[in-house]
């Protein structure tokens, strides 16, 4: 046994395109479109604990898209 070891050179993974039509456009579209179709629940956090409104739910826009909601 050598006291001098061998590291293999570190690769990363190839980046995909996401280009149209590829399959990883198509993925990430399908999965955008799945996250806008849910509904989330937004507690508040105070004190380490959950406080779940129990009033009036209100629409939460996202910051880059006013018009969905």
């Amino acid at each position: 046994m050598d006291a001098i070891t061998n590291v293999p050179a570190p690769y990363n993974e190839p980046i995909g395109t996401f280009a149209p039509g590829t399959p990883e456009r198509a993925g990430l579209e399908q999965g955008l479109k799945d996250l806008v179709a849910t509904t989330h629940e937004l507690p508040n956090v105070i004190g380490g604990k959950k406080v779940m409104a129990t009033g009036e739910k209100i629409e939460v826009r996202s910051p880059h898209e006013h018009s969905r909601v």
